[in-house]
């Protein structure tokens, strides 16, 4: 389509023209032409597919907008896991049905390609993303990393080894949620909290358990020391055998777990 103005006659070349004509000729079609007169022309016709395309623009944006934005984010740092980061993400999206969630993976550039094996999952779920750090190693400082790079007012962290629990979010969140708290720390061993009587019969066992750590520690320690074998060799064999008895002891007389 060309178009082009035309003066009338009479009209010096300098004059501003007054009517526009628009003329189509197709090879097919006969020729046409539509004259417009700018002063009296009606631009609705022209203005409503601008508004549409306007308003188009504008819906896409609001939808865009709309989007709910994370509520819980799960920070997960990983070395060598690719072959689980498929059944934690299947694990977390039966767990926290009905909450915004995201989840993060920090991985320290594993031999495996975890990074390659989460950016697969990303392709199939908008809410997994991965952090590859190149020439940084350390778990909390892969923690610390994954929590700034989330905008969730609730960030979680938890293995990627699948021994944490992901049952436990929904409930761990809804505490905080509730206020007055500002962490909460799961425990494989959460079921089994004392209370009342059994509170305080618990704390005095434990703390007569620790006491005699204690004394094995400074013993033990002192016995090596006095045999010349060095106050370091002394000092660590005196702490793994204190760690030793706290454990075994407080989790057969304070908690009451037996083996088998």
């Amino acid at each position: 389509m060309i178009g082009h103005t035309r003066s009338p006659a009479g009209q010096g070349a300098s004059d501003p023209p007054q009517t526009a004509e628009l003329v189509s000729t197709p090879t097919d079609w006969p020729s046409t032409t539509m004259k417009v007169d700018p002063a009296t022309a009606d631009t609705a016709g022209i203005s409503a597919p601008v508004s549409a395309v306007g308003s188009t623009v504008a819906s896409a944006v609001n939808a865009d907008r709309a989007i709910p934005a994370r509520e819980l984010s799960i920070v997960v740092p990983t070395f060598n896991e690719s072959a689980n980061v498929g059944e934690l993400t299947r694990r977390l999206s039966e767990a926290l049905r009905g909450i915004a969630w995201e989840l993060v993976f920090v991985d320290d550039d594993s031999p495996d390609r975890t990074a390659e094996s989460v950016r697969r999952l990303a392709e199939q779920d908008a809410r997994v993303r991965v952090i590859q750090r190149i020439g940084r190693r350390g778990l909390s400082s892969a923690c610390v990393e994954g929590v700034l790079a989330t905008s969730a007012p609730f960030v979680a962290v938890m293995d990627a080894d699948l021994q944490h629990d992901e049952r436990l979010l929904p409930a761990m969140l809804q505490t905080l949620r509730q206020g007055g708290l500002e962490i909460a720390i799961g425990s494989r061993y959460r079921d089994q909290r004392l209370r009342g009587a059994r509170l305080l019969r618990g704390l005095a066992s434990f703390m007569l358990v620790c006491s005699v750590g204690a004394v094995a520690n400074v013993g033990v320690a002192q016995f090596l020391f006095s045999h010349e074998q060095g106050w370091v060799p002394a000092a660590l064999i005196g702490i793994v055998v204190a760690a030793v008895w706290n454990f075994a002891t407080s989790s057969f007389y304070t908690w009451g777990r037996r083996s088998g």
